[in-house]
């Protein structure tokens, strides 16, 4: 069950951040070639750009929580192995709790600024739309601190058997 949670999640995320990669280099290439032999382009292509930075940062924090490519101080064990299992399950609480804290802080600007109806300049795009990326970054990284918790939690207990 939760192989097949995390390959639809890995899933997913790539294809998110594939799409995302792909249809941002186009759209920028074809304003720049545009621009430069028609002298005109695309209004929407830099803002179109930035909206999908923003939704690869924040899907790929997932990707990087997957990878365990997140920083952390590990001298104490390094030097005491035993405190290994509590130190990695006490860093996933905490970065837990940073998810947690982008999902409800996140949710409660998108709800904002769909209250207030605001659009972009240049794309007018609903920016709660722009805006509901935090959340959702926020969930897909919950997820993965979840599954690696289990794994982690999991990966403790077959050893502990094994001894």
């Amino acid at each position: 069950m939760l192989s097949k949670v995390e390959k639809i999640l890995s899933l997913t995320e790539e294809s998110i951040i594939l799409v995302s990669i792909i249809s941002s280099l186009i759209f920028v290439f074809v304003n720049i070639v545009l621009r430069y032999l028609f002298a005109g382009g695309f209004v929407a292509a830099e803002e179109y750009a930035r909206y999908t930075m923003v939704l690869l940062v924040y899907v790929g924090l997932s990707q990087v929580v997957k990878k365990r490519g997140m920083i952390k101080v590990d001298i104490i064990t390094t030097f005491i192995k035993k405190l290994q299992l509590p130190f990695d399950l006490l860093s996933n609480i905490l970065s837990f709790a940073v998810a947690v804290f982008l999902i409800w802080f996140g949710w409660q600007f998108t709800v904002w600024q769909f209250a207030t109806g605001q659009k972009s300049i240049g794309m007018e795009l609903p920016l709660w739309i722009a805006y509901a990326v935090v959340p959702l970054g926020g969930v897909l990284m919950s997820m993965r601190y979840i599954v690696d918790t289990i794994l982690i939690i999991k990966t403790a207990s077959k050893k502990a058997e094994t001894i």
